[in-house]
């Protein structure tokens, strides 16, 4: 680690930034093939089936190849989330002639990996461009790259974690509008924005930030100010027709993003969230919700200079405007007016913060002006040389959670930090994603050489995940639904798997405790006094 940081710092040319950018690029292309499959997966999957059958369609595409039977009508609630990501990966399927299951959803991990890291590129350059005399900006982009549960989500997340890219992405045009108020910065930003847009509704709050901080800073900056709002107008125009291009079908864009907005802000889709031991409605969530989830899965030094960042953006803004008090005050507005918003319009969230992955650009920015800050004021008060605190304080910062990444590989997305308790799942929902059912699987089939084998689970990521496995140890196995697990003593099968989603804390504390059924434990998933995964034996 020590290695790395002191690599970093006495590297004075950009071979070094493209040589970790290659390496971080091929591990990740390379441990995309460890995760296991999702809740929204496969949604997602016949979902860019039907964008990519409506473009054939629409474009008269179709005497190339038959329409396969089930795909040809496109539902308009597929405008739920937009297509990009999901009908590029229907193309490469299709294209590459893609059929066992588990190189498609293999393929499907490793490209979600290359959008989620050309959004870390994006932002290394966004922050390049902020500070471009800092020589330590690798290290600073760390606090985007390093968030453990963020980096695992970014290989499986089809939709939350391609937000964040996007979002990542806008910066760069955004924060170079407000630099130089160049018209190309300004086509730029109303791509990107309308990029997206089109990828979840919940961004539609950025352009109006966007213009807002645009003509403020117009202003105090003395341009003309019929030039600002010409430009306004425009960027809004523009942004009205890339929403229009990037999400078909290609009806009425303002009615589609009022439609979805108003089902959106109260998701329809009943149910309870697991929070500080009990299960609370998702339509009755406290005002807390957000900051909590982000306060216990965000390493702890994160959430220590993020405060620092705060407080001087605070200090900054009383002491004098300036053109970087306004750009750190989008930043700031950036991640509070969605936090804002979900508590005044009460919305509906699923477990954790995952739905608001997109604000985390915003959150590492004054992470990072909390690390500048305590970098310069430690550096005014020892006499070493500031490359030296540097890489101490980097290590100091980035090491935990590096090492986190690495020894919980492939279930970084159910990282803790120590405010979360001993036992986190006893307060808070563990592997929602079920993505870790994919190692309960493969541990039934090395171990049983059964033909016919009986799997009880309680959702459906149990099932879902046997396409990882070898096709012809997934055809052993088969599988039944118990709804209710915890509530019954004796579970039929010859094996129970569960990760205790929706049964927390009942079947998760008889796991823990050992009570029938779960009192012969063959194997488990352990993160710390974590258990996220457990299997049982149920035939005797």
């Amino acid at each position: 680690m020590a290695l790395l940081f002191s690599t970093i710092l006495k590297s004075k040319t950009k071979f070094f930034n493209v040589l970790f950018f290659s390496f971080m690029f091929f591990i990740g292309i390379y441990i995309s093939k460890d995760f296991g499959i999702s809740w929204d997966e496969s949604h997602h999957r016949d979902s860019g089936q039907r964008v990519l059958v409506y473009l054939v369609k629409f474009f008269g595409l179709d005497w190339i190849k038959p329409i396969p039977v089930g795909l040809e009508n496109f539902n308009y609630l597929e405008k739920m989330y937009g297509p990009i990501f999901d009908t590029f990966s229907a193309m490469i399927e299709e294209s590459l002639q893609i059929n066992d299951f588990k190189n498609i959803y293999t393929m499907r991990h490793t490209l979600n990996f290359i959008f989620y890291f050309l959004g870390y590129l994006s932002y290394f350059f966004f922050l390049k461009l902020l500070f471009p005399k800092n020589n330590y900006v690798l290290i600073l982009s760390f606090f985007y790259l390093f968030h453990p549960r963020l980096f695992g989500q970014g290989f499986f997340n089809p939709k939350d974690s391609i937000l964040q890219a996007y979002i990542s992405l806008s910066l760069i045009p955004i924060a170079r509008s407000f630099l130089y108020f160049k018209f190309k910065d300004i086509v730029l930003s109303a791509i990107a924005i309308g990029i997206a847009i089109s990828t979840k509704i919940v961004s539609i709050y950025l352009p109006f930030l966007f213009s807002f901080f645009y003509l403020l800073i117009g202003h105090f900056k003395n341009i003309n100010f019929k030039n600002i709002v010409k430009n306004v107008l425009l960027f809004y125009l523009l942004l009205l027709f890339f929403i229009f291009i990037f999400w078909p079908p290609w009806t009425n864009p303002i009615k589609s993003i009022i439609d979805l907005f108003l089902v959106l802000k109260q998701y329809p889709f009943a149910g309870e969230n697991f929070i500080m031991g009990e299960y609370i409605s998702r339509f009755d969530l406290p005002w807390y919700y957000v900051p909590l989830w982000v306060g216990v899965t965000t390493p702890l030094t994160f959430i220590i200079f993020f405060f620092i960042g705060i407080c001087k953006n605070f200090r900054l803004l009383i002491g004098e405007l300036s053109e970087r008090t306004l750009i750190n005050n989008f930043m700031l507005a950036g991640f509070l007016s969605p936090v804002l918003a979900i508590i005044f319009l009460g919305s509906s969230l699923y477990g954790g913060w995952r739905h608001m992955f997109f604000i985390y650009p915003f959150l590492a920015y004054f992470m990072i002006i909390g690390f500048i800050f305590t970098l310069d004021w430690i550096a005014s008060y020892l006499a070493f040389k500031k490359n030296y605190i540097v890489l101490s304080l980097g290590i100091i910062v980035f090491s935990s959670p590096i090492f986190s990444i690495i020894k919980t590989h492939p279930n970084q997305p159910v990282y803790f930090n120590i405010l979360a308790g001993k036992d986190p799942m006893l307060s808070f929902e563990g592997d929602a994603w079920g993505t870790s059912y994919r190692q309960g699987l493969e541990w039934i089939i090395e171990n049983d050489d059964r033909d016919s084998i009986l799997v009880s689970i309680h959702n459906s990521p149990g099932s879902r995940n046997r396409h990882m496995i070898p096709i012809n140890d997934r055809k052993r196995l088969h599988f039944q639904f118990i709804s209710t697990p915890s509530k019954i003593n004796k579970i039929p099968g010859d094996y129970f798997i569960t990760n205790f989603y929706g049964e927390q804390p009942n079947l998760y504390l008889k796991a823990k405790n050992n009570i029938p059924p779960l009192d012969e434990e063959l194997f488990s998933v352990n993160i710390g006094e974590m258990k996220i995964l457990g299997l049982y034996k149920l035939n005797k």
